[in-house]
């Protein structure tokens, strides 16, 4: 995104595809990574198969985890991936948006991770 708006390069370049790219990977591994660690919240039982359950389900951190982090910030940006044609998705409007929306959801985990945390746990 820093190259498209400040140093004026081409979403055509080979560096942009394969960044692209990466970034729908990293997407599917990030999904796996927050499945992997309530599961394992849930698998240990006792007050931290509760924390779990009440992380996911509960109060408006809930639904930071579910629409900022998990809906904005990762199954839109690999829905858009998946369903938008090749030209619309190397467009320099479309990178920026894509790279807006995947940022968006990164803090929001960041804030859902600390603050349901604290509240959760602590």
């Amino acid at each position: 995104m820093a190259g498209l708006l400040f140093f004026n390069s081409s979403t055509k370049d080979g560096n942009v595809s394969y960044l692209h790219g990466l970034d729908v990977k990293v997407s599917f591994v990030e999904l796996f990574f927050l499945f992997i660690l309530f599961v394992g919240m849930f698998y240990q039982g006792g007050s931290a198969a509760h924390v779990a359950k009440a992380a996911l389900s509960t109060g408006g951190l809930s639904t930071l985890l579910w629409l900022g982090v998990i809906g904005l910030g990762l199954v839109l940006p690999i829905g858009l991936n998946f369903a938008l044609p090749h030209g619309v998705k190397h467009s320099h409007g479309f990178v920026i948006f894509n790279s807006l929306i995947v940022l968006v959801g990164v803090m929001s985990l960041r804030y859902y991770i600390l603050y349901a945390g604290q509240i959760f746990v602590g």
